[in-house]
Protein backbone atom coordinates (compact mmCIF):
# COMPACT_ATOMS: atom_id res chain seq x y z
CA UNK A 1 0.00 0.00 0.00
CA UNK A 2 2.65 1.97 0.71
CA UNK A 3 4.28 2.29 -2.70
CA UNK A 4 0.69 2.55 -4.05
CA UNK A 5 0.50 5.40 -2.08
CA UNK A 6 4.20 6.70 -3.25
CA UNK A 7 2.89 6.15 -7.04
CA UNK A 8 -0.23 8.31 -6.33
CA UNK A 9 1.73 10.67 -4.80
CA UNK A 10 4.04 11.22 -7.86
CA UNK A 11 1.48 11.24 -10.25
CA UNK A 12 -0.53 14.13 -8.72
CA UNK A 13 3.29 15.97 -8.86
CA UNK A 14 3.32 15.33 -12.25
CA UNK A 15 0.23 16.44 -12.57
CA UNK A 16 0.48 19.24 -11.22
CA UNK A 17 3.00 20.85 -13.11
CA UNK A 18 2.46 23.91 -15.35
CA UNK A 19 1.23 23.15 -18.61
CA UNK A 20 3.62 23.22 -21.02
CA UNK A 21 2.92 23.96 -24.89
CA UNK A 22 6.11 22.21 -26.64
CA UNK A 23 5.83 19.21 -27.45
CA UNK A 24 8.64 17.23 -27.31
CA UNK A 25 10.50 16.31 -30.63
CA UNK A 26 12.88 14.13 -31.63
CA UNK A 27 14.25 10.36 -30.64
CA UNK A 28 14.45 9.51 -27.22
CA UNK A 29 16.03 6.33 -25.99
CA UNK A 30 16.05 4.86 -22.32
CA UNK A 31 13.88 2.78 -19.85
CA UNK A 32 10.56 1.82 -18.84
CA UNK A 33 10.85 0.30 -15.64
CA UNK A 34 13.65 -1.90 -16.14
CA UNK A 35 12.72 -2.15 -19.60
CA UNK A 36 14.85 -0.57 -22.90
CA UNK A 37 12.78 1.34 -24.75
CA UNK A 38 12.80 4.23 -27.49
CA UNK A 39 10.09 6.47 -28.48
CA UNK A 40 9.73 9.07 -31.18
CA UNK A 41 7.60 12.31 -31.26
CA UNK A 42 7.65 14.12 -34.64
CA UNK A 43 4.77 16.51 -35.66
CA UNK A 44 1.99 14.12 -36.59
CA UNK A 45 3.07 10.81 -34.95
CA UNK A 46 4.03 9.63 -31.70
CA UNK A 47 5.06 5.99 -30.76
CA UNK A 48 7.51 3.86 -28.84
CA UNK A 49 8.50 0.25 -28.57
CA UNK A 50 10.24 -2.12 -26.18
CA UNK A 51 14.13 -3.01 -27.35
CA UNK A 52 14.03 -6.62 -26.96
CA UNK A 53 10.17 -6.93 -29.14
CA UNK A 54 10.65 -4.35 -31.29
CA UNK A 55 6.72 -3.72 -31.89
CA UNK A 56 5.56 -0.18 -32.19
CA UNK A 57 3.30 0.76 -29.87
CA UNK A 58 1.19 4.36 -30.53
CA UNK A 59 1.01 7.38 -28.17
CA UNK A 60 -1.32 9.88 -28.65
CA UNK A 61 -1.35 12.78 -26.72
CA UNK A 62 -4.21 13.94 -24.14
CA UNK A 63 -5.52 17.44 -22.91
CA UNK A 64 -4.23 17.08 -19.49
CA UNK A 65 -0.25 18.39 -19.75
CA UNK A 66 2.84 15.50 -20.86
CA UNK A 67 -0.41 12.77 -20.75
CA UNK A 68 0.04 10.14 -23.40
CA UNK A 69 -2.44 7.14 -24.29
CA UNK A 70 -0.68 3.76 -25.27
CA UNK A 71 -3.09 2.81 -27.98
CA UNK A 72 -1.90 -0.54 -29.35
CA UNK A 73 -3.11 -1.60 -32.65
CA UNK A 74 -5.97 -4.25 -32.44
CA UNK A 75 -6.83 -3.56 -28.69
CA UNK A 76 -10.66 -3.02 -28.41
CA UNK A 77 -10.21 -2.37 -24.94
CA UNK A 78 -9.71 1.07 -24.82
CA UNK A 79 -5.72 2.20 -24.18
CA UNK A 80 -2.86 -0.03 -22.27
CA UNK A 81 -1.33 2.35 -20.06
CA UNK A 82 -0.68 6.22 -19.83
CA UNK A 83 2.40 8.45 -19.89
CA UNK A 84 2.85 11.32 -18.09
CA UNK A 85 5.67 13.21 -18.98
CA UNK A 86 7.36 16.05 -17.73
CA UNK A 87 9.22 18.98 -19.40
CA UNK A 88 12.33 17.79 -21.43
CA UNK A 89 15.59 19.59 -19.39
CA UNK A 90 19.18 19.19 -20.19
CA UNK A 91 17.97 16.59 -22.81
CA UNK A 92 16.77 13.92 -20.64
CA UNK A 93 12.87 13.67 -20.20
CA UNK A 94 11.09 11.71 -17.00
CA UNK A 95 7.98 10.46 -16.40
CA UNK A 96 5.72 7.72 -14.45
CA UNK A 97 3.71 4.82 -16.71
CA UNK A 98 0.41 3.78 -15.46
CA UNK A 99 -1.72 0.75 -15.90
CA UNK A 100 -5.17 1.42 -17.16
CA UNK A 101 -6.90 0.74 -13.58
CA UNK A 102 -4.02 2.61 -12.46
CA UNK A 103 -3.10 -0.03 -9.65
CA UNK A 104 0.55 -0.46 -11.06
CA UNK A 105 2.98 2.54 -12.02
CA UNK A 106 6.44 2.30 -13.24
CA UNK A 107 9.04 5.30 -13.79
CA UNK A 108 10.21 6.29 -17.15
CA UNK A 109 13.93 7.82 -18.34
CA UNK A 110 14.31 9.12 -21.68
CA UNK A 111 17.80 10.55 -23.25
CA UNK A 112 17.10 12.28 -26.57
CA UNK A 113 19.33 10.37 -28.94
CA UNK A 114 18.78 12.58 -31.90
CA UNK A 115 17.03 16.65 -32.05
CA UNK A 116 15.95 16.07 -35.61
CA UNK A 117 11.97 16.69 -35.34
CA UNK A 118 11.05 16.43 -38.74
CA UNK A 119 9.96 12.55 -39.45
CA UNK A 120 11.54 11.38 -36.55
CA UNK A 121 9.30 8.56 -36.67
CA UNK A 122 10.81 7.04 -39.45
CA UNK A 123 14.17 8.37 -38.37
CA UNK A 124 16.98 5.64 -38.57
CA UNK A 125 17.93 6.73 -35.05
CA UNK A 126 14.56 5.35 -34.13
CA UNK A 127 15.21 2.04 -35.62
CA UNK A 128 18.96 1.88 -34.32
CA UNK A 129 18.18 0.28 -30.79
CA UNK A 130 15.71 -2.55 -32.26
CA UNK A 131 17.99 -3.23 -35.24
CA UNK A 132 21.38 -3.91 -32.55
CA UNK A 133 18.43 -6.18 -30.46
CA UNK A 134 18.16 -7.86 -34.07
CA UNK A 135 14.70 -9.62 -33.12
CA UNK A 136 14.10 -12.33 -35.05
CA UNK A 137 10.68 -13.93 -37.05
CA UNK A 138 12.02 -17.63 -37.19
CA UNK A 139 10.57 -19.75 -40.15
CA UNK A 140 9.79 -23.69 -40.03
CA UNK A 141 13.09 -25.82 -39.88
CA UNK A 142 13.55 -27.28 -43.67
CA UNK A 143 16.07 -30.09 -45.09
CA UNK A 144 18.90 -29.36 -47.98
CA UNK A 145 21.13 -32.11 -49.15
CA UNK A 146 20.66 -33.45 -45.25
CA UNK A 147 21.42 -29.79 -43.84
CA UNK A 148 18.98 -28.70 -41.61
CA UNK A 149 18.70 -24.59 -41.97
CA UNK A 150 15.69 -22.75 -40.66
CA UNK A 151 15.32 -19.07 -42.29
CA UNK A 152 14.53 -15.61 -40.16
CA UNK A 153 13.26 -11.99 -40.86
CA UNK A 154 14.42 -9.48 -38.64
CA UNK A 155 12.03 -7.16 -37.24
CA UNK A 156 11.18 -3.87 -38.36
CA UNK A 157 14.03 -4.73 -40.51
CA UNK A 158 14.04 -5.61 -44.01
CA UNK A 159 17.40 -8.62 -43.36
CA UNK A 160 16.45 -12.16 -44.27
CA UNK A 161 18.98 -13.75 -42.07
CA UNK A 162 19.85 -18.48 -41.91
CA UNK A 163 20.03 -20.20 -39.52
CA UNK A 164 22.19 -23.87 -39.06
CA UNK A 165 19.22 -25.84 -37.22
CA UNK A 166 21.01 -28.72 -37.20
CA UNK A 167 22.37 -29.72 -33.32
CA UNK A 168 25.73 -31.62 -34.57
CA UNK A 169 28.73 -30.41 -32.36
CA UNK A 170 30.89 -31.02 -35.80
CA UNK A 171 28.53 -27.92 -37.48
CA UNK A 172 29.61 -25.03 -34.96
CA UNK A 173 32.14 -24.04 -36.79
CA UNK A 174 29.43 -23.64 -40.14
CA UNK A 175 27.03 -22.39 -37.70
CA UNK A 176 29.35 -19.70 -36.44
CA UNK A 177 29.99 -18.23 -40.19
CA UNK A 178 26.56 -18.25 -40.80
CA UNK A 179 25.53 -16.34 -37.85
CA UNK A 180 28.79 -14.05 -38.66
CA UNK A 181 26.95 -13.06 -41.95
CA UNK A 182 23.77 -12.52 -40.66
CA UNK A 183 25.66 -10.06 -38.71
CA UNK A 184 28.20 -8.66 -41.35
CA UNK A 185 24.12 -7.41 -42.46
CA UNK A 186 23.01 -6.26 -39.09
CA UNK A 187 26.23 -4.24 -39.21
CA UNK A 188 25.35 -2.80 -43.00
CA UNK A 189 22.34 -1.60 -41.87
CA UNK A 190 23.55 0.09 -39.28
CA UNK A 191 26.26 1.70 -40.92
CA UNK A 192 23.64 3.35 -43.46
CA UNK A 193 21.05 4.30 -40.30
CA UNK A 194 24.27 6.09 -38.99
CA UNK A 195 25.31 7.54 -42.07
CA UNK A 196 21.96 9.33 -43.28
CA UNK A 197 21.63 10.11 -39.44
CA UNK A 198 24.80 12.28 -40.11
CA UNK A 199 23.76 14.52 -42.65
CA UNK A 200 22.41 17.90 -41.19
CA UNK A 201 20.26 18.26 -44.02
CA UNK A 202 18.67 14.29 -44.17
CA UNK A 203 15.37 13.94 -42.49
CA UNK A 204 13.96 10.92 -44.25
CA UNK A 205 13.98 7.06 -44.15
CA UNK A 206 16.73 4.91 -45.42
CA UNK A 207 16.23 2.06 -47.58
CA UNK A 208 17.97 -1.02 -46.67
CA UNK A 209 17.36 -4.77 -47.72
CA UNK A 210 19.85 -7.54 -46.39
CA UNK A 211 19.73 -11.55 -47.24
CA UNK A 212 21.43 -14.49 -46.60
CA UNK A 213 20.77 -17.61 -48.62
CA UNK A 214 21.62 -21.02 -48.60
CA UNK A 215 22.40 -21.68 -52.48
CA UNK A 216 23.82 -25.66 -52.79
CA UNK A 217 24.90 -28.35 -50.37
CA UNK A 218 27.17 -31.00 -51.64
CA UNK A 219 29.09 -33.74 -49.33
CA UNK A 220 31.61 -31.00 -48.09
CA UNK A 221 30.83 -27.70 -49.00
CA UNK A 222 28.02 -24.83 -48.41
CA UNK A 223 27.26 -22.49 -51.30
CA UNK A 224 25.93 -19.20 -49.46
CA UNK A 225 25.04 -15.62 -51.50
CA UNK A 226 25.16 -12.69 -49.11
CA UNK A 227 23.16 -9.60 -50.44
CA UNK A 228 22.47 -6.06 -49.90
CA UNK A 229 20.42 -2.88 -51.86
CA UNK A 230 20.75 0.20 -49.90
CA UNK A 231 20.34 3.86 -49.73
CA UNK A 232 21.92 5.76 -47.43
CA UNK A 233 21.32 9.46 -48.09
CA UNK A 234 24.15 9.04 -50.43
CA UNK A 235 24.33 10.31 -54.25
CA UNK A 236 22.62 7.38 -54.97
CA UNK A 237 21.45 3.85 -54.27
CA UNK A 238 23.91 1.00 -54.21
CA UNK A 239 24.42 -2.93 -53.81
CA UNK A 240 26.54 -5.61 -52.90
CA UNK A 241 26.52 -9.50 -53.29
CA UNK A 242 29.34 -12.02 -52.74
CA UNK A 243 28.90 -16.35 -53.28
CA UNK A 244 31.13 -18.14 -50.60
CA UNK A 245 31.81 -21.84 -50.44
CA UNK A 246 32.42 -22.70 -46.86
CA UNK A 247 33.75 -26.59 -46.00
CA UNK A 248 30.97 -27.47 -44.07
CA UNK A 249 33.33 -28.87 -41.01
CA UNK A 250 35.58 -26.52 -40.67
CA UNK A 251 33.67 -23.53 -41.18
CA UNK A 252 36.30 -21.79 -43.57
CA UNK A 253 35.68 -20.33 -46.89
CA UNK A 254 37.47 -22.34 -50.22
CA UNK A 255 39.22 -20.26 -52.76
CA UNK A 256 37.76 -21.14 -56.02
CA UNK A 257 40.68 -19.88 -57.87
CA UNK A 258 42.48 -22.62 -56.41
CA UNK A 259 40.63 -24.86 -58.50
CA UNK A 260 41.81 -23.37 -61.66
CA UNK A 261 45.32 -24.26 -63.69
CA UNK A 262 45.06 -20.90 -65.30
CA UNK A 263 45.01 -17.27 -63.56
CA UNK A 264 40.84 -16.21 -63.09
CA UNK A 265 41.53 -13.18 -65.68
CA UNK A 266 42.27 -15.44 -68.52
CA UNK A 267 39.52 -17.64 -67.92
CA UNK A 268 36.93 -15.02 -67.40
CA UNK A 269 38.85 -13.11 -70.76
CA UNK A 270 38.28 -16.81 -72.93
CA UNK A 271 34.59 -17.99 -71.71
CA UNK A 272 32.81 -14.84 -70.43
CA UNK A 273 30.48 -13.31 -73.07
CA UNK A 274 27.46 -11.42 -73.39
CA UNK A 275 23.97 -11.56 -75.72
CA UNK A 276 23.51 -7.80 -75.04
CA UNK A 277 24.94 -5.58 -77.84
CA UNK A 278 25.51 -2.51 -76.01
CA UNK A 279 27.69 -4.51 -73.12
CA UNK A 280 29.75 -5.70 -75.96
CA UNK A 281 33.25 -3.35 -75.01
CA UNK A 282 32.08 -3.77 -71.67
CA UNK A 283 35.24 -5.37 -70.31
CA UNK A 284 38.65 -2.94 -69.69
CA UNK A 285 42.00 -3.91 -68.91
CA UNK A 286 41.67 -4.07 -65.43
CA UNK A 287 38.75 -5.78 -65.47
CA UNK A 288 38.44 -8.22 -63.10
CA UNK A 289 36.33 -11.66 -62.48
CA UNK A 290 34.92 -13.35 -59.52
CA UNK A 291 33.79 -17.32 -59.68
CA UNK A 292 31.49 -19.99 -57.78
CA UNK A 293 30.18 -23.33 -58.41
CA UNK A 294 27.11 -24.31 -59.08
CA UNK A 295 25.36 -27.38 -59.37
CA UNK A 296 25.32 -26.89 -63.40
CA UNK A 297 29.29 -25.49 -63.81
CA UNK A 298 31.39 -22.78 -62.47
CA UNK A 299 29.54 -19.00 -62.82
CA UNK A 300 31.93 -16.28 -63.71
CA UNK A 301 30.90 -13.03 -63.77
CA UNK A 302 32.76 -9.37 -64.56
CA UNK A 303 33.47 -6.77 -61.73
CA UNK A 304 32.09 -3.79 -63.91
CA UNK A 305 31.62 -0.18 -62.90
CA UNK A 306 28.26 1.39 -60.99
CA UNK A 307 27.40 2.70 -64.30
CA UNK A 308 27.66 -0.46 -66.86
CA UNK A 309 26.89 -2.78 -63.90
CA UNK A 310 23.98 -4.08 -65.46
CA UNK A 311 26.25 -5.79 -68.01
CA UNK A 312 27.27 -7.76 -65.60
CA UNK A 313 25.73 -11.18 -66.52
CA UNK A 314 26.57 -14.44 -65.12
CA UNK A 315 27.83 -16.71 -67.51
CA UNK A 316 27.70 -21.12 -66.09
CA UNK A 317 30.70 -22.55 -68.07
CA UNK A 318 29.89 -26.56 -68.02
CA UNK A 319 32.31 -28.60 -65.60
CA UNK A 320 32.95 -30.90 -68.41
CA UNK A 321 33.92 -27.64 -70.72
CA UNK A 322 36.49 -26.65 -68.26
CA UNK A 323 38.15 -30.19 -67.53
CA UNK A 324 41.65 -29.68 -68.68
CA UNK A 325 41.90 -26.46 -66.43
CA UNK A 326 40.94 -28.23 -63.53
CA UNK A 327 43.86 -28.58 -60.92
CA UNK A 328 43.22 -31.99 -59.16
CA UNK A 329 41.05 -29.72 -56.14
CA UNK A 330 39.21 -28.70 -59.00
CA UNK A 331 38.04 -31.96 -60.20
CA UNK A 332 37.30 -33.38 -57.23
CA UNK A 333 35.07 -30.10 -56.33
CA UNK A 334 33.92 -30.41 -59.67
CA UNK A 335 32.53 -33.87 -59.54
CA UNK A 336 31.09 -33.47 -56.11
CA UNK A 337 29.08 -30.38 -57.34
CA UNK A 338 28.00 -32.77 -60.17
CA UNK A 339 26.79 -35.22 -58.02
CA UNK A 340 24.61 -33.43 -55.80
CA UNK A 341 23.07 -32.26 -59.23
CA UNK A 342 22.35 -35.84 -59.90
CA UNK A 343 20.90 -36.25 -56.73
CA UNK A 344 18.79 -33.37 -56.37
CA UNK A 345 17.70 -33.95 -60.20
CA UNK A 346 16.24 -37.54 -58.44
CA UNK A 347 14.81 -35.66 -55.66
CA UNK A 348 12.73 -33.67 -57.61
CA UNK A 349 11.89 -36.42 -59.76
CA UNK A 350 10.35 -38.29 -56.95
CA UNK A 351 9.11 -35.53 -55.74
CA UNK A 352 6.80 -34.80 -58.98
CA UNK A 353 5.53 -38.32 -58.80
Amino acid sequence: MASLRHSWTLLLLLWAVPAWAQRPSGVWTGKLGRASIAACFDKDAASYYYVKIGVDIPLVQQKNAGAWEEQKEGNRNGPTGTWQLSPPEDEAMTGVWMSPDGKRTLPIALTMATKKSESSCLSPAYNVPRATAFVRIPDKETSVGGLRIRTFQARDIDIAGLEIADKSAQLAPLKQFVEKLNRDLLEQYLDCARSAEDREDWTGSIEFTGIVKLESVTQHFVLLRQSSAYFCAGAHPDDSSSLLVVDRRSGETIDIENWLKDPLDAIGRKYWKTSREDCKDALEKDTTFVIWPSLDGLVLAPNLPHVIEACSEEMIIPYARLASRLTPAGRRGAAEFARAATLSAAQGASTNK
